[in-house]
């Protein structure tokens, strides 16, 4: 009974929905433009988003976090009205602005999305400090977080209820009647959901009396179970694998592979975690081990964030600065200003925490020192060096090599073309090329921009460079005429026409009268394994046609999607039998080291030999 009791009543629900309309109703409203918005660009299934749409619904997404944040500080300022309707019509325009210098290009349209999800990222972190600005206030900031914490969690548990309850009543409706809709309809329900509903839930448990909070000193014991029993020994697994780690490239001297950045930054983030969890707990006697686990955290960072660093300035010195490569020095750097100020600083305040988090988003997302324009320049720089070298530029101008262009350096500049016409479109061209060619290739839109910049500066661009590096590729090829074959002097033909390393059962068994063909893939070392039982006139023959050396042969030209007629045809006798192979389509990786064929198809070619007479 007690816990029915503490079950919210339908009356309570309505008060608290009622409530939320009145203290944020421009979150409510962005929400359900947003929400509507989605719905009509996934009505649109046939073709692509139409571009007001997609701008309209990342205005409102944002709008969500940034009216919340604005109505929070109103409340815990307590404002006049007069003053919260300005601060609200500020917000207004942010998001007009937004809206009318946003352009999400079809070309780019990773440029766009990483931008918002700055900006969101910013908002959100912005949320969690800025009513608890000002001295005095860190015991309301926390109470307050884990107030939104938990009222997220119950607003997604009442959402996927709601959804699995309705979806499967639309899964009755279409099986038991005969509806007919199309399975968009399950998605759209499921944005609605969210963008509506969870919303709504949410808002209506915010807590009121923001300013009282400092004095609350409730603490939930779910929070220390599962921080104490989860999260802090999967942190002290991380801390173990990745000191190991260094121990190791310590003593081989080898420089860090980049995927450790991303374990340094999980370990980060559980660690940081179970830091802010617990930050209420601290002083208290029986939990002293958190004040020594706080401080002996941040000490154990710094190594790591030093190998963090080495890891991509490894690549940024040879490759320059890319998007992707600016946010991860973007991450490293805030982890470094954290650690630091948690080592040094005499009295800390874990507020510190959401505001680098959100000053290093944003600035990330905007100005001449954002992600976008640094990348864009450094990367401008390299292709100027590397055009400069090869000889198709001179002071600023395209002219006519004179010399071949190597293909190693035809590759490094086919990677920077593709990069910069991907993220950051054609106008990151033109110190070499004229404004009317650039509006012109902007303007057709054309999917094959690279391949097109590339032969206005006189080369031929290469495909797939940056899988290419060190001499590892990935192939998916096939013959040329793989529908017309020279099938003289063979008496009969197998086709085994997909042979898949993944399967644990990859054979293929082809039956023509009596005849019987196996053939299967074998994954190490790679081999098209064929096994023949011809009308029985000998026992069954195991034959191998090995691929590492014959794949080793393959140019760098060949990666595309034509295979040479005869580099992977093979022929050998079995008795008084001709076999011939042909690899029809094949599908590998091709590293220094090793070569890993992922599947195949090919043509199997059986010939009795005639006897020759006296």
């Amino acid at each position: 009974m007690s816990l029915l009791k503490k079950l919210p009543s339908y009356e309570r629900l309505l008060l608290g929905a009622s409530a939320a309309v009145s203290r944020f109703p421009l979150v409510l409203l962005s929400a359900i433009l947003g929400t509507a918005f989605l719905v009509m660009i996934i009505e649109n299934e046939k073709g692509p988003p139409e571009h007001t749409l997609v701008k309209l619904t990342l205005t409102c997404a944002l709008g969500i976090s940034l009216f919340f944040g604005l109505a929070t500080l109103t409340e815990s300022k307590q404002w006049k009205k007069s003053n919260a309707i300005v601060l609200h019509a500020s917000g207004v325009v942010l998001l007009v602005l937004y809206f009318l210098f946003l352009t999400p290009n079809p070309l780019m349209p990773y440029l766009t999305m990483i931008r918002f999800a700055l900006l969101l990222i910013a908002l959100h972190f912005m949320v969690a400090f800025l009513p608890f600005m000002g001295g005095g206030q860190v015991n309301g900031f926390w109470q307050y977080n884990k107030s939104l914490f938990m009222r997220f969690l119950i607003s997604a548990l009442f959402s996927a209820v709601m959804f699995a309850g309705l979806a499967f009543a639309l899964l009755a409706a279409k099986e038991l009647f005969g509806l007919k809709f199309p399975d968009r309809r399950y998605f759209q329900l499921w944005i609605i959901i969210v963008g509506v509903f969870n919303t709504w839930i949410f808002l209506a448990g915010v807590p009121r009396e923001l300013r009282q909070l400092n004095e609350d000193t409730q603490y939930p014991n779910v929070l220390k179970i599962f921080t104490q029993y989860i999260l802090l020994p999967l942190v002290a697994l991380y801390l173990v694998i990745l000191y190991a780690y260094e121990l190791k490239i310590i003593f081989n001297w080898n420089w860090p592979k980049g995927w450790v950045s991303q374990l340094v930054s999980w370990f980060s983030v559980a660690g940081i975690l179970s830091l802010l969890l617990l930050w209420p707990l601290r002083e208290l006697t029986e939990n002293r081990w958190i004040r020594t686990f706080t401080r002996w955290f941040f000490r154990a960072l710094i190594p790591l964030i030093v190998m963090l660093f080495m890891a991509i300035l490894q690549r940024v010195g040879v490759y320059g600065i890319t998007i992707n490569r600016f946010l991860v020095l973007a991450m490293a750097t805030g982890l470094a200003i954290v650690t630091l100020y948690f080592v040094l600083a005499r009295k800390k305040d874990i507020r510190f925490i959401p505001i680098i988090v959100f000053a290093i988003a944003l600035l990330s997302a905007y100005g001449p020192w954002s992600a976008f324009t640094i990348s864009q320049h450094s990367q401008q720089a390299r292709l100027g060096v590397l055009l400069s070298k090869s000889g198709v530029v001179s002071d600023g101008k395209i002219i006519q090599s004179s010399t071949p262009i190597a293909y190693e350096q035809r590759g490094e500049i086919s990677d920077v073309i593709g990069y910069l016409a991907q993220w950051h479109g054609v106008n990151s061209f033109s110190a070499w090329i004229n404004d009317s060619t650039l509006n012109r290739l902007e303007m057709k839109a054309d999917r094959n921009l690279p391949d097109t910049i590339a032969g206005l500066f006189g080369i031929e661009y290469v495909s797939g460079w940056k899988w290419q590096k060190n001499n590892d590729r990935n192939i998916y090829s096939g013959l040329k005429n793989y529908t017309s074959l020279d099938i003289s002097g063979y008496d009969r033909l197998f086709v085994s026409n997909y042979l898949d390393k993944s399967l644990e059962d990859s054979t293929h068994i082809i039956v023509s009268g009596p005849d019987t063909c196996r053939a299967w893939l074998q994954p190490q070392p790679p081999a098209l394994m064929i096994s023949l039982k011809p009308q029985s006139k000998f026992g069954e023959n195991l034959i191998t046609f090995a691929l590492s050396e014959p794949l080793r042969k393959l140019t760098p030209k060949d990666d595309a999607f034509i295979l040479p007629d005869t580099l992977l045809t093979f022929e050998t006798a079995v008795g008084n039998f001709t076999l011939k192979a042909i690899i029809k389509e094949i599908s590998a990786g091709i590293h220094s080291d090793s070569i890993e064929v992922n599947s195949l198809s090919a043509y199997i070619l059986l010939g009795e030999k005639k006897a020759q007479e006296p």
